[in-house]
């Protein structure tokens, strides 16, 4: 990989660094790359080899940076007022509350619904008790 001034970087602990210069020669001639990562709430210098490693392997250079994406709580809540998990472990969220389906395998509104992954929720009970108000 190559890395390149300008740039943002992911760190083996998952920091994002950036790279302020690359090609920087030390005392004893070798190449350097100076930047930062972000740690807590705010950048720390640091400088790694030409090959992105740092004298904490736990800060050496792995990859590439990539945005995750950011979620509007507020948002979300103001859309969704209700959450349920149903009884294949699928969880949803939805906008008003529902009610369970016919085939007394779900839930039910008119329309609305929206899928969301199972990790978002900690739920090891009934189905039909997992309705949440958001």
């Amino acid at each position: 990989m190559k890395i390149e001034a300008g740039k943002f970087y992911r760190t083996q602990s998952g920091h994002k660094a950036k790279i302020y210069e690359t090609g920087v020669k030390t005392l004893q001639s070798q190449e350097t790359i100076v930047g930062a990562i972000f740690i807590g709430d705010r950048w720390k210098i640091l400088t790694w080899n030409s090959c992105g490693v740092a004298g904490v392997s736990s800060y050496n250079i792995v990859g590439e940076w990539v945005e995750k994406p950011k979620i509007n709580l507020n948002k979300l809540r103001e859309l969704y007022k209700w959450a349920a998990m149903d009884k294949s472990g699928d969880w949803h969220l939805f906008p008003e509350k529902p009610e369970i389906n016919h085939n007394d395998t779900g839930w039910f509104i008119y329309d609305g619904d929206f899928y969301v992954p199972p990790e978002i929720f900690e739920f090891s009970g009934d189905w039909k008790n997992s309705l949440i108000e958001l």
